[in-house]
């Protein structure tokens, strides 16, 4: 019983990624350059986010590097810790390691992104499922959410493009 449970689940998730995010979502990725958990970064100008079942925030810090890290519940697995890799000058992160579905039950597993105040991003592109986001005091040239059920709040965000689009859940965006 249970695993046909899981198994409609399962199907049910990836129809709805398939359909929402036009079939860009995936927890299904090359993890081998992929580390583990929280770090300060430097010398990033794009974000590539994927998030599940949980919260994200993304706002600006007196730092001077990008600093990402996740609040959790104890004992959480590393492999559902967040995985994230640079290329270049884009910063990808994920909410658990590759082929896993994120773990929709966590309590307190909360993504942070805090950019320094004086840096501008050249890209910022979310693709979230089940996740409120929120996005404060940022400056970023262009910026494009893809929500499948989930707020997201866009507060005093300088950008010259941004594109939200989100199939169950309110856009808020304001300035000041």
């Amino acid at each position: 019983k249970i695993i046909k449970k899981i198994f409609i689940f399962l199907v049910i998730l990836m129809v709805t990624c398939l359909v929402a995010c036009k079939g860009e979502m995936s927890f299904v990725y090359d993890d081998k350059d992929y580390n583990i958990g929280e770090a300060e970064l430097e010398n990033i100008k794009n974000l590539q986010i994927e998030w599940a079942g949980t919260d994200t925030i993304i706002s600006s810090w007196d730092g001077e590097k990008i600093h990402i890290y996740e609040t959790l519940d104890e004992g959480v697995k590393e492999d559902y810790m967040l995985h994230y890799k640079v290329v270049g000058e884009t910063l990808c992160i994920e909410p658990c390691k590759s082929m896993l579905v994120p773990n929709f039950s966590f309590n307190t597993k909360v993504l942070y992104v805090d950019i320094p105040s004086s840096l501008t991003l050249n890209n910022l592109q979310l693709k979230l499922l089940s996740t409120k986001a929120t996005i404060k005091d940022i400056n970023c040239s262009n910026i494009t959410v893809t929500s499948v059920t989930g707020n997201i709040i866009l507060s005093n965000v300088t950008s010259s493009i941004t594109e939200v689009f989100t199939n169950g859940g309110n856009i808020d965006a304001t300035n000041g």
